[in-house]
C-alpha cells in the first residue's frame, strides 16, 4: 500500500491495475535518470570490443555505429520508453498478453531471422549478470502483480526489453539485419552495471512508496520445516550444470590457499553468498533476514561478543550432546581400528595397516545423514535464529558429505566435526561469514591438504593418523567447541608445516635433470651477452642475430658441459660465430672467393653438429639453413665492394680465445625464472634417462575473450607452491597432477601424479601460457566450507529457476501464447 494512502476494502480488479499502473509509471523517470546517462559509456566499450572481432563485417558495422553514437543515445531512449509503456500495460491487463516479438523459425541463423528474436539470444547472458538484483525487483513488484507469483517474463522492467531497445536504435544505421545480433552480443557485459544500478534505484523508489514484500512468516515448527527439508532433498538430487555439448564447464581459476597451509587471513568473503541465501529463503516464504543481521553484527564485533547467545533450549541441548557422542564414539572406533591394529614385528613407523573405504564405513557404522538430523534439530530449536542457523549449517554439511575432492576417509572424519562446528555457529554467527575462523581454517586445511591421498605410501597413512588426531581432540574436548577447533588447528598446522616427503628414487632424478635444464639455460644467458657485445658493428640480418643468441648460446653451453670429454670442442663451437659472421660480409676487394665456397662448406658442417648438441628440430635447422645460403650466393655472386662498418672477425677470434663459462650460483631465486628454449629440454631429458615429459605450447590458438591478460596470469603462476594439485589439459586430456617441486629459480615446475608413476615439466612461460588458456587452475579453486556454501546457493538457485519456468510454462499455457523474451 503507497505510504499514506487510506486502505481500501476489497478493491477491485480495475482499481488495483490503476494503481499499479499508476505507480509503476513514477519509475520511468528513476529509469531514465540512473540509466540514459551512463548509456554513452556502455555504448563506447560494447563497440569497442565489436572492433576487436575477427569478422571484418563487424569490425565496419562498429565504426559505422561509433560515428553516429549521438543519434543511437537519442532514439535508445525513445526506444526504451516504448518498450517499459507496453510492458507496463501488459503487466495490469490493460494489453492483450501477446508476444511482443514475432516469433522466427531458427534463433541459430541470424541473418535469415528477424530482428527483434536476434535480441533473445543475448538476453539470456544480461539476464545471468543481473540475477541477483533481477530478483530482489521481482520480489518489490509482487504485491504490484495481480495474482500467483509474478514470472519473470511478466516483469515490465525486465532484461530483455533493454536489449530490444538497443537493438531497435542500431538496426537503421546497418544494411544487414544478421550484424544487429553480432553487435548486440558485445553489449551484455558493459550494460549489466548500469542495469544492476537502475533495477536498485527503482527498488528504492518502491521501498519510498511502501511497495514492499508482505510479511514473511518466520520459521516454526510444523509444515514450513517439513516443506523446507523437502526442497532441501529435491535440490540436493539435482545434477551439476554442464555445457550444451555435455562437458563440464571450462576450467576456472579462483586463487586459493595452498594445500599443507593454513588459509590466509581474508575479509569476510561470503556475506554476499549469505545475502544470496537469505534472498533465496524469501522466495520460499522463509523470513531470514535476521541470520544475515546477526551474522554480520558479530562478524563487526570481532571475537568479543557484546551479549551472550540465547541459550539452547534444554532438550536441544541434550539432542545436540547425544549425536556428538554418537560421532565422538565413532572417530574413537575408527582409530581403534586404523591405528589399533596389529603391526608385522618388522613394520617400520608409518607402516600400521590402513582399511579400506569399506573398512572405514564399518569401523564407523552407519552414520546418520545430517539432514536427518536437521529435522529433530530444528523441531527443538526455541528461535527463529538457531532454526535458521541449523538449517544452514546442516545444508552445508550435506554439501560436504557429497564433495568429490576429499576422499572419502577424510571426509567422513570431517563430517563428525558437524555438530561441533553447529555449537560453534549457535554461539558466534559470524563463523558464516569468516572464512578466517578457527574452526573453518582447520577443516579446509584437512581438506586442502588430503587432495590425492590414497593410502598407498607410508607419508598418506602418517597424515590420516594426524587428520584423525585433529578431529578426535575436537569432539572429545571437555571445553568450548571454539576454543578445540583453535588449538586442534595450530597442532595440525605444525604438523603440515613439518612434511617432508619420503624420498623417491625417479623424483630425486627428475629433480637433478631439470636442474641441469635450468644450469645451461642460465649459462646460455652469459654466453648471449658475451656473443651480443662482441657482434657490435657487424652487419646482420635480425635471424641471424637471434640465432647466435638464443640458439648457438645454447648450443655453447652444452659444449662447455662435455669439455671434460672432449676438450676441443668448445673451441671448435666459439670458432663458429666470427666464421658465421664474416660468412655473410660483403668481401673485401681482391679476395679469394674460391676460398669463401670452401670455408662456408665446412661452416655449415659445424652449425649441423652443433645444434645437435641441443637437439634443435630439424625443420627449423633447414629453414635457418635455406636462408643462410640465400645470404651465402649474394655475396659470392656480388661486386667486389670494400666490406662495410668496423667489425673485424680476427679481432672477435681474439676475444672467444679468452672466453670460459663459469658455473652459475645455483639456488639464487631472486633473479626470477630464466628463459627456456622450450625444443631443447626434450633432448637433454633423453640424454640423462629422466622419465619426465617436457610440454609446451607448439602452435597456440587463439586466446579465448575473457582469457586474463599476462602480467594477472604470472602474478597466479608465482603465487603457485609446492604440493599443490592441478588439473591440466594435456591434448585432449583433463589430467590432475600434483606441483611435486619448483627448480631453484622457478624457471622450470615439475608435476607428478599420484603414484608418482607419470611426470611432467613445464617451464615458467609455458604456465603462463597455459593459465591464459585456461588450460591450468588449481584443483581446489575454493576452500571447503566456502566451496560447500556456494553448493547450497548453487542448489536453491537452481531449484529457484526451475520453480520459476515451472510457473511461467503454466502461466503461458494458460494464456495460450508464450512470451517471446
Amino acid at each position: 500500500m503507497v505510504s499514506g494512502e487510506a486502505p481500501v476494502p476489497s478493491p477491485g480488479a480495475g482499481d488495483r491495475a490503476a494503481r499499479a499502473q499508476a505507480i509503476l509509471g513514477q519509475c520511468w523517470p528513476v529509469v531514465a535518470d540512473t540509466l540514459l546517462p551512463r548509456l554513452s559509456q556502455v555504448l563506447q566499450e560494447a563497440l569497442a570490443a565489436a572492433a576487436r572481432s575477427d569478422d571484418e563485417a563487424v569490425v565496419r558495422a562498429a565504426s559505422t555505429l561509433s560515428a553516429a553514437e549521438r543519434l543511437i543515445v537519442q532514439s535508445y531512449g525513445a526506444a526504451l520508453r516504448t518498450e517499459f509503456t507496453v510492458s507496463v500495460e501488459r503487466f495490469v491487463g490493460r494489453k492483450p498478453n501477446t508476444p511482443l516479438r514475432r516469433p522466427t523459425l531458427s534463433l541459430q541463423d541470424m541473418d535469415e531471422s528477424d530482428q527483434r528474436s536476434q535480441v533473445d539470444q543475448v538476453t539470456a547472458r544480461l539476464r545471468n549478470l543481473v540475477q541477483v538484483p533481477q530478483a530482489g525487483l521481482l520480489a518489490k513488484l509482487q504485491p504490484l502483480w495481480r495474482g500467483g507469483d509474478l514470472p519473470e517474463a511478466q516483469s515490465p522492467l525486465r532484461p530483455g526489453i533493454f536489449l530490444h531497445a538497443m537493438a531497435d536504435s542500431i538496426a537503421p544505421h546497418l544494411g544487414t539485419p544478421g550484424l544487429v545480433g553480432a553487435v548486440l552480443r558485445h553489449v551484455a557485459v558493459p550494460l549489466a552495471p548500469a542495469l544492476e544500478a537502475t533495477f536498485v534505484a527503482v527498488g528504492r523508489y518502491l521501498d519510498s512508496q511502501g511497495i514492499t514484500p508482505a510479511p514473511l512468516p518466520r520459521l516454526g515448527s510444523g509444515t514450513r520445516a517439513d516443506s523446507v527439508d523437502i526442497l532441501l532433498t529435491l535440490a540436493e538430487t539435482m545434477p551439476a550444470p554442464l555445457e550444451k555439448d555435455g562437458r563440464p564447464p571450462p576450467l576456472r581459476h579462483v586463487p586459493a590457499a595452498a594445500p599443507g597451509l593454513p588459509p590466509r587471513e581474508a575479509e569476510p568473503e561470503d556475506e554476499p553468498y549469505l545475502a544470496d541465501y537469505v534472498r533465496l529463503q524469501a522466495q520460499l516464504g522463509i523470513n531470514a533476514n535476521v541470520l544475515l543481521e546477526v551474522a554480520q553484527a558479530a562478524a563487526t564485533r570481532g571475537a568479543a561478543p557484546t551479549q551472550a547467545p540465547v541459550p539452547l533450549p534444554e532438550e536441544l541441548n541434550a539432542f545436540l550432546l547425544s549425536a556428538q557422542r554418537r560421532d565422538a564414539a565413532r572417530v574413537a572406533a575408527y582409530n581403534d581400528e586404523m591405528v589399533g591394529a596389529p603391526r608385522a614385528p618388522d613394520a617400520a613407523d608409518g607402516a600400521a595397516p590402513v582399511a579400506t573405504d569399506a573398512g572405514v564405513n564399518a569401523a564407523l557404522g552407519e552414520m546418520i545423514g545430517t539432514r536427518d538430523h536437521s529435522r529433530r534439530l530444528i523441531a527443538l530449536a526455541g528461535t527463529p535464529l538457531q532454526k535458521l542457523t541449523i538449517q544452514l549449517v546442516a545444508r552445508i554439511f550435506a554439501r560436504i558429505e557429497r564433495d568429490r575432492l576429499v576422499p572419502d576417509p577424510i571426509r567422513t572424519l570431517l563430517v563428525c566435526l558437524r555438530f561441533a562446528l553447529l555449537e560453534v555457529a549457535l554461539a558466534d554467527p559470524a563463523v558464516l561469514l569468516r572464512p578466517n575462523h578457527p574452526a573453518r581454517r582447520l577443516m579446509d586445511a584437512i581438506a586442502a591438504s588430503a587432495i590425492g591421498w590414497s593410502p598407498d605410501t607410508a607419508d598418506n597413512r602418517r597424515y590420516l593418523r594426524h587428520a584423525r588426531a585433529a578431529v578426535h581432540f575436537v569432539v572429545h574436548s571437555p571445553g568450548s567447541a571454539a576454543s578445540a577447533f583453535e588449538q586442534s588447528r595450530e597442532q595440525f598446522a605444525a604438523f603440515l608445516a613439518a612434511i617432508v616427503p619420503s624420498p623417491s628414487e625417479s623424483l630425486a632424478a627428475a629433480k637433478d635433470a631439470l636442474r641441469e635444464v635450468e644450469r645451461r639455460e642460465m649459462q646460455a644467458q652469459v654466453v648471449a651477452r658475451f656473443i651480443d657485445q662482441v657482434l657490435q658493428g657487424a652487419t646482420l640480418e635480425d635471424h641471424l642475430r637471434q640465432f647466435l643468441l638464443v640458439i648457438w648460446s645454447r648450443v655453447l653451453a652444452a659444449g662447455a658441459a662435455r669439455s671434460a670429454e672432449e676438450p676441443e670442442l668448445f673451441g671448435r663451437l666459439c670458432a663458429v660465430v666470427p666464421d658465421l659472421v664474416a660468412s655473410v660480409q660483403p668481401p673485401a676487394p681482391g679476395s679469394d672467393r674460391r676460398r669463401l665456397v670452401e670455408t662456408i662448406g665446412s661452416l655449415l658442417g659445424r652449425l649441423r653438429d652443433g645444434v645437435a648438441l641441443v637437439g634443435w628440430p630439424q625443420d627449423k635447422l633447414q629453414a635457418f639453413l635455406n636462408r643462410l645460403m640465400i645470404a651465402h650466393s649474394q655475396v659470392i655472386t656480388g661486386a667486389d665492394q670494400a666490406a662495410a662498418g668496423s667489425w673485424s672477425a680476427s679481432t672477435v677470434r681474439i676475444r672467444f680465445d679468452g672466453f670460459r663459462l663459469s658455473e652459475p650460483a645455483d639456488g639464487d631465486r631472486g633473479e626470477g625464472p630464466v628463459p627456456i628454449l622450450e625444443e631443447g629440454v626434450p633432448h637433454l631429458l633423453q640424454q640423462r634417462g629422466s622419465p619426465v615429459i617436457h610440454q609446451w605450447l607448439r602452435n597456440p590458438p587463439q586466446l579465448p575473450p575473457d582469457a586474463p591478460d599476462e602480467p594477472a596470469a604470472q602474478c597466479d603462476v608465482d603465487g603457485w607452491r609446492e604440493r599443490t594439485w592441478f588439473d591440466m589439459r594435456l591434448g585432449r586430456s583433463l589430467v590432475r597432477m600434483r606441483l611435486a617441486w619448483w627448480t631453484p629459480r622457478r624457471s622450470l615446475a615439475l608435476f607428478a601424479s599420484r603414484s608418482g608413476g607419470s611426470m611432467i615439466s613445464l617451464s615458467h612461460a609455458a604456465l603462463v601460457s597455459y593459465r591464459r588458456f585456461g588450460w591450468i587452475t588449481p584443483t581446489e579453486a575454493l576452500p571447503l566450507v566456502s566451496r560447500a556454501f556456494r553448493g547450497v546457493v548453487g542448489d536453491l538457485q537452481r531449484a529457484s529457476r526451475a520453480a520459476a519456468d515451472s510457473s511461467e510454462r503454466a502461466a503461458d499455457g494458460a494464456d495460450g501464447s508464450p512470451d517471446a523474451v
